[in-house]
């Protein structure tokens, strides 16, 4: 069971551009005027930011048929690519937020999690989606000389859910966000169908720990 009132903390991540808000990711408020989201959710160019309201409580019936949404402008504060951690600030808003970051260190391998975010929101479906799952493994991650904790999850995430928060199950703490599903690096001749990379289609998700966006605010 997870806190009704966390869905406040949690935004759709999206672009302004000529034909309105293109979507591109989740994001979570870690303070009263900042979020957090993955690097590579809003990419290098990191320009016309918005940050979507969703829902005020997950306990409620999503209404997918209201087409006008709220939105507010945000801007990139800080952006580590390596570790794929943006952290975006909104101008004079104050945001309900939970500034619990515990990190990974503060679970185990077969403990159960709650992530948030907004499967498909590439397609333009804005629904605030939790899913439950249990930490299959932790793993110490490599790039640019950089090491990093993740955790990987059982469970399935598609575009639109990278960014969001996992919490540890039945509390408030934030353990780590999604990053996404495992690919190959080396793969071969790699296809898509309908817009889906199959390779992507398993039950193994990463999530950085949250303990380098503290880092990166403290």
């Amino acid at each position: 069971m997870l806190d009704e009132n966390v869905a406040k903390i949690v935004f759709a991540i999206g672009k302004n551009g000529p034909g309105g808000i293109v979507p591109l990711g989740t994001g979570f408020a870690i303070g009263k005027n900042i979020l957090a989201t993955a690097a590579h959710v809003v990419g290098v160019e990191a320009v016309d930011l918005v940050a979507v309201v969703s829902v005020q409580t997950l306990y409620n019936y999503q209404d997918t048929t209201i087409n006008q949404v709220h939105n507010f402008p945000v801007s990139v504060k800080e952006h580590d690519a390596i570790r794929d951690i943006s952290i975006l600030e909104a101008n004079s808003n104050v945001l309900p937020f939970v500034d619990k970051l515990v990190g990974t260190d503060s679970v185990s391998a077969s403990s159960s999690v709650i992530s948030l975010g907004f499967p498909h929101l590439n397609f333009g479906r804005l629904v605030l989606t939790a899913h439950q799952s249990n930490i299959g493994a932790r793993v110490i991650l490599g790039a640019g000389g950089i090491k990093t904790k993740h955790a990987i999850l059982n469970t399935q995430t598609r575009p639109g859910q990278s960014g969001g928060p996992v919490f540890r199950a039945g509390t408030l703490d934030i353990i780590a966000m999604i990053m996404g599903s495992y690919v190959p690096g080396m793969a071969q001749g790699s296809i898509s169908l309908g817009g889906i990379d199959p390779q992507t289609l398993h039950q193994t998700t990463h999530a950085i720990s949250s303990e380098y966006i503290l880092d990166m605010i403290k």
